[in-house]
């Protein structure tokens, strides 16, 4: 742990081998190896000490959220989904589970799923900025502008405090934009 502390990350896996060595079921060796692992960027080497971490535990979903976003990394999208969908089985509480579940989902263009894992991990999470702007992408990608223009209006009055949000502004007219464009092929038609 304290070659960890001191970025010590080639010392650290050492250690941590030798450690698993001695003690095979020790879960957090193996999850801290994983993680040790992934920083250099072995990425095959930190999935197989994830899956062996959630054998070894399989009440928890640490193991499983860290293997799914390797399977993210690697463009391997169904298999992180079915692995984020595990993760939310063992922890339905886990906001950041239900919000990796969604990204999966949106990757894989299953927007609908993307939404349902988005929207609950808002819920879950009331602070959790990043999926409730990725619950809007997830309505804008399914037609659903105007609730994507109502959630990014109330993300906008959340953050009035703060400095301008630029990139929300901008979605916003791009938003705006397309319903425009909507409404006027529409009237074309007519």
């Amino acid at each position: 742990m304290q070659e960890i502390k001191d970025h010590n990350t080639q010392r650290a896996i050492e250690r941590l081998e030798k450690s698993i060595k001695l003690a095979p079921d020790f879960y957090n060796a193996h999850l801290g190896l994983a993680q040790e692992y992934r920083k250099t960027d072995r990425l095959d080497a930190a999935a197989q000490e994830l899956t062996r971490a959630s054998a070894l535990n399989p009440r928890e979903a640490t193991p499983l959220i860290q293997l799914g976003e390797i399977y993210l990394e690697k463009n391997n999208f169904e298999r992180a989904a079915d692995v984020f969908s595990q993760a939310t089985r063992i922890e339905p509480g886990s906001a950041v589970a239900h919000y990796a579940l969604g990204r999966a989902r949106y990757r894989l263009s299953e927007y609908a799923e993307a939404e349902q894992a988005f929207t609950r991990a808002a819920l879950l999470d009331k602070d959790f900025e990043a999926a409730e702007l990725m619950l809007l992408h997830a309505y804008v990608r399914q037609g659903k502008l105007s609730a994507a223009l109502s959630g990014i209006d109330a993300l906008l009055k959340k953050s009035s405090g703060s400095s301008p949000n630029r990139a929300l502004e901008k979605f916003r007219s791009e938003v705006v934009a397309a319903m425009a464009n909507l409404k006027q092929g529409a009237e074309k038609q007519k």
